[in-house]
């Protein structure tokens, strides 16, 4: 860690110290520092290309599946792809493609909302010659995140007469739960309930979550208690899919009970639970007592509560708190990832700090991160206007040296013109003398 702590984004200088250590690589040392570098996807890769070349050392189903997923964390999905080729052996050699490599793939599709390839990758299953179940199903359908693609496969699962359990109906009403489709969510736990499946935690919470989120508080307190009646504990989950939607909806006291109850049961409160409570809080004090309390409770801020926080303090114009949350990501091994320097350089250009957040610009590239179009096209605007300014200044200037030469030219000539005029006014001291006809100046 310290080469690459030392090398920072200088991938070739940290491949060359890499090869000149004598660093006996381990599976638990690539995971290690793979965990680590999570957010910079081209340290991990260097690490990850280098660590496989070593000697006595190869690369296990952990460590590709670890690399796979932060490549697909930063949409590098080709190179992704090109490690599953690599894992598949050859023609000759035995592969390590698991069906969970695939599901990997298929979650990081869905975490951009590329339904498309998402849903493509669930049917390369049948490439690798794996077994396609109710399993599979279940876990395309708990990656989705839409309704109108989780009732595609729900369809499917029908024409291959695979029975919807209660997985399959947690997952489906867990999509509508997020979709704000209260309807549809009751309608499917009265059909499970009339199909005889029976309820577990993950369908109670996504009813609580759809009841909370329409504002039927009441509605979800008592769902609660019904659970409990049944013998399904609430876990931090439950807690969670009522206090977010609590605070979105300013509900702020009966946010505060729930987690006070969840403290009470023992539960411990996650980063989800958190940021609920960040997007509510209306000034800095607020949000730094936040986190210390956070960190004392042991939950760590992630990437995601510095990117939140930062855009909040953006907004809020409060650029002295906005650079002390970017100090303390790195003090604390949060390496910043293209969404947080995407947000702190729109922070910064849509207040007007248009040298800021160039130089974070130029920072971002410099590691590699492709900008968000708008960002780019804005900065570029700004860059080509400044030089174009700069050159207008600089044509100004050289005008204004000119013109004071010629100034100081066209002030000698009057001294000449005055001159004259008195010359005119000055008596006469010379005597005319004629002769042969003229006149002559003596």
């Amino acid at each position: 860690m310290d080469i690459i702590r030392e090398t920072g984004s200088n991938n070739v200088e940290m491949r060359k110290r890499l090869e000149q250590s004598s660093i006996k690589v381990s599976s638990e040392l690539v995971v290690e520092v793979l965990s680590r570098v999570r957010n910079n996807w081209e340290v991990a890769f260097t690490f990850f290309l280098w660590a496989g070349k070593q000697p006595g050392y190869a690369h296990s189903l952990r460590e590709y599946h670890s690399m796979i997923s932060i490549l697909g964390k930063m949409r590098k999905f080709d190179t992704a792809w090109s490690l599953i080729d690599e894992m598949g052996g050859g023609r000759t050699g035995p592969s390590l493609v698991t069906p969970q490599t695939l599901l990997i793939m298929i979650r990081r599709y869905c975490a951009v909302h590329d339904v498309g390839r998402a849903i493509n990758t669930f049917y390369a299953y049948k490439k690798f010659k794996f077994d396609v179940g109710i399993e599979e199903f279940q876990s395309l359908l708990s990656a989705l995140c839409r309704p109108r693609e989780a009732e595609r496969v729900w369809r499917e699962m029908s024409k291959r007469a695979i029975p919807h359990d209660v997985v399959s109906y947690a997952c489906v009403m867990s999509c509508y739960s997020k979709a704000c489709n209260l309807n549809k969510v009751l309608k499917l736990f009265s059909q499970m309930k009339r199909m005889g499946v029976e309820p577990d935690r993950k369908v109670y919470n996504a009813i609580i979550h759809a009841l909370a989120k329409a504002r039927h508080v009441k509605e979800a307190i008592n769902l609660l208690k019904t659970m409990e009646e049944k013998g399904i504990r609430p876990n931090v989950v439950t807690y969670n899919s009522l206090i977010k939607p609590l605070c979105k909806a300013r509900k702020i006291d009966e946010a505060r009970n729930a987690f006070d109850e969840m403290l009470q049961r023992g539960l411990s409160p996650t980063i989800r639970t958190y940021h609920a409570f960040f997007r509510i809080l209306r000034n800095g004090e607020e949000v730094f007592e936040l986190l210390e309390k956070m960190r004392k409770m042991g939950c760590q801020p992630t990437n995601d509560t510095y990117i939140m926080l930062i855009r909040k303090f953006s907004r809020w114009c409060q650029f002295d708190n906005v650079f002390k949350l970017w100090n303390e990501m790195t003090e604390n091994g949060v390496n910043p990832d293209r969404s947080s320097y995407i947000v702190l350089i729109y922070g910064l250009f849509l207040n007007g700090k248009l040298d800021e957040a160039y130089k974070y610009y130029v920072e971002m590239k410099e590691k590699q991160y492709l900008p968000e179009p708008k960002i780019d096209e804005m900065l570029q605007s700004w860059v080509s206007g400044k030089q174009f300014a700069e050159q207008q200044m600089a044509d100004l200037k050289n005008n204004q040296l000119q013109d004071n030469k010629l100034g100081n030219q066209i002030r000698v000539e009057p001294k000449k013109v005055d001159q004259e005029k008195d010359f005119l006014r000055e008596p006469e001291t010379k005597r005319v003398v004629r002769e042969r006809g003229f006149s002559f100046w003596e």
